[in-house]
C-alpha cells in the first residue's frame, strides 16, 4: 500500500509540474529578463558561446538549470559585467536551467535561444569546435546548422570553428587567453553587448564546457567594454534528469531574489525544442531517452548579488 501511495504522489507530482511548465510560468521576480526598471523589453545582440555543435541543444532556455556570472558597477551610469572570484562590490548574476546530458549540449540552451527569439532578440552563435572527437566533426556542423535553422537561428549568424588550439577531447584544453581573443573579435564584428555560456562547471563537467567559461573571465576581466555576460547554472545529476520536477526547487531559488536579480524562464517551445534536438541525429539513439526526461523544462536563474 505504502508504494502504491508513493508512485501516486510521484506521478500527481509530475503532472502538476508538467501543468506548471506549459502555463508558462515566466518569472518569480517582477521583473522580465534583458528589460528595464519599466518593464519595456531591451533589443539585445546576444552572442550564444558554445564548445561543441551539440550544445545547443543542452540550453536549457535562460531557465531551467542554474548558472552564474558577477559583475562590477563601472561607475558613470555604465554597468560593466565580469566574472570575478569573490571580493567586495560584487554581484552575481545567474541563469538557472535543467540539463541534458550529452545530445543535446545544444538541448542545454534551446530554451535560452526560444526565449530570445520569440522576443526579437538577434543571435550570435560562436562555436569553438565541430565536435570531432570521434571522428564525425563535418556531420555535427552540418547537424548544429539544421537545429539552429529550426530554432530561427540565421545560418549565417552561426560560426563553427575548426581551429587547432580548439578540438574538442577531454583531455585536450583550451587556451584562456585564445579564447578570450577570438571571443572579442566576434563580439566587436557584430556589435554584441551580452554572452551566454558555460558556468565553471559546464553542466556536464566537459573541460571544454569549462574553458569556455574562463576565456570569458579572462575577456570581461581585462576588458574596458560595456559588457553583461551570464552563466548556465549546472545541477546535480538527481535534478538534471527529474525532468519537469526540478521547476519547483528553480522557482524556489528564484524566490529568494525578488528585486529581478534572478529569473526562472520556462521553455515556452517544447515541440520546437524536441525537433532541434532531433536534428542531431548522430547521437539521437543513444540519448533520445534523457532527452524525453528534461523536454518540457527549461529555466535560466539570473542572479545579482551586491
Amino acid at each position: 500500500m505504502s508504494w502504491l501511495v508513493i508512485i501516486v504522489s510521484v506521478f500527481v507530482l509530475w503532472v502538476a509540474s508538467i501543468c506548471k511548465v506549459l502555463n508558462r510560468y515566466c518569472s518569480s521576480s517582477k521583473a522580465t529578463f534583458l528589460s528595464n526598471a519599466g518593464g519595456a523589453l531591451l533589443r539585445r545582440n546576444v552572442l550564444l558561446l558554445l564548445a561543441h555543435p551539440d550544445d545547443e541543444s543542452m540550453a536549457e532556455l535562460v531557465v531551467a538549470a542554474p548558472a552564474h556570472v558577477d559583475g562590477v558597477d563601472g561607475g558613470a551610469g555604465r554597468r560593466r559585467r565580469r566574472f570575478m572570484e569573490g571580493g567586495q562590490g560584487k554581484w552575481w548574476q545567474r541563469l538557472a536551467g535543467l540539463g541534458l546530458a550529452r545530445i543535446v549540449d545544444l538541448g542545454f540552451f534551446t530554451p535560452t535561444i526560444n526565449y530570445l527569439t520569440s522576443r526579437g532578440h538577434n543571435i550570435h552563435m560562436l562555436c569553438m569546435s565541430t565536435g570531432n572527437a570521434d571522428g564525425m566533426g563535418n556531420i555535427r556542423k552540418q547537424e548544429l546548422l539544421q537545429a539552429s535553422a529550426v530554432l530561427k537561428v540565421p545560418v549565417d549568424q552561426v560560426k563553427i570553428l575548426d581551429h587547432p588550439d580548439f578540438q574538442d577531447g577531454f583531455g585536450k584544453v583550451w587556451n584562456s587567453n585564445s579564447l578570450a581573443r577570438f571571443i572579442e573579435e566576434e563580439m566587436q564584428n557584430h556589435v554584441v553587448d551580452l554572452i551566454i555560456t558555460f558556468d565553471d562547471y559546464g553542466v556536464s563537467g566537459h573541460c571544454n564546457h569549462r574553458n569556455l567559461n574562463q576565456g570569458v573571465r579572462k575577456l570581461l576581466r581585462d576588458s574596458s567594454r560595456d559588457i553583461e555576460a551570464w552563466e548556465l547554472v549546472s545541477t546535480n545529476i538527481l535534478r538534471k534528469y527529474s525532468g519537469p520536477v526540478d521547476v519547483w526547487l528553480s522557482i524556489l531559488y528564484a524566490m529568494h531574489y525578488p528585486n529581478g536579480q534572478v529569473h526562472c524562464l520556462l521553455n515556452e517551445h517544447p515541440r520546437k525544442t524536441y525537433v532541434a534536438m532531433a536534428q542531431h541525429r548522430s547521437q539521437w539513439v543513444s540519448e533520445a531517452f534523457f532527452i524525453v526526461l528534461q523536454l518540457y523544462v527549461c529555466e535560466h536563474t539570473q542572479e545579482d548579488q551586491q
